[in-house]
């Protein structure tokens, strides 16, 4: 079976827990966060999509996701070929990757993607798997704690530090017991 039709399978087989906690308290409070108009980078199969969907747009490499979203009314387009994003230059106010850098071994182009199509004092979240998430993926590349991403993104791509914070609970520590624990942070676009 295709490696991207598997992960779409995968996606749509999320435990009922998880979908709970996704649906109920993460998505409502990174649309909060993130204000209606916003591009959802490797969208999956656009569950946050929903929280704003006639102004948010999903991007995603797997078709099978974007079609998924697609017949499901969202706004979603599959990234180019060769890495660009399908959206206008500083098109979008904000912009979420949400457990998608950690699968690429580097994201400069990805990351100078992002600055494109987010203007000036744009808003970005990103969200990483803490150690014990990071560990449960086999095809995860790269461990990403908050000071590799502050070096990453503030210092190496000239992005300002909003804030961090951990979830599904306030505690870095228990990324090393709980695989779904998520370092979450957010940067200012600076052109």
């Amino acid at each position: 079976m295709h490696k991207f039709l598997e992960y779409h399978i995968y996606l749509k087989k999320r435990s009922i827990l998880g979908s709970i906690y996704k649906k109920f308290f993460l998505y409502p409070l990174l649309r909060l966060l993130l204000g209606k108009r916003y591009i959802d980078l490797g969208c999956g199969i656009g569950k946050m999509l929903e929280f704003s969907p006639k102004y948010s747009i999903g991007l995603d490499i797997n078709e099978h996701n974007i079609n998924y979203i697609v017949k499901r009314k969202l706004n979603a387009k599959l990234i180019l070929p060769n890495g660009k994003l399908p959206i206008e230059d500083s098109s979008y106010p904000s912009l979420i990757c949400d457990n998608v850098i950690e699968h690429i071994q580097d994201p400069i182009f990805l990351i100078k993607e992002i600055k494109r199509v987010l203007p000036e004092n744009g808003l970005l979240i990103i969200g990483v798997p803490m150690k014990k998430g990071y560990l449960r993926d086999p095809d995860h590349k790269v461990f990403y704690d908050i000071n590799k991403l502050k070096k990453l993104f503030c210092e190496e791509n000239k992005f300002s530090l909003n804030y961090y914070f951990y979830l599904p609970f306030p505690f870095s520590f228990l990324g090393k017991f709980i695989s779904q624990q998520t370092l979450y942070i957010s940067l200012k676009n600076n052109k």
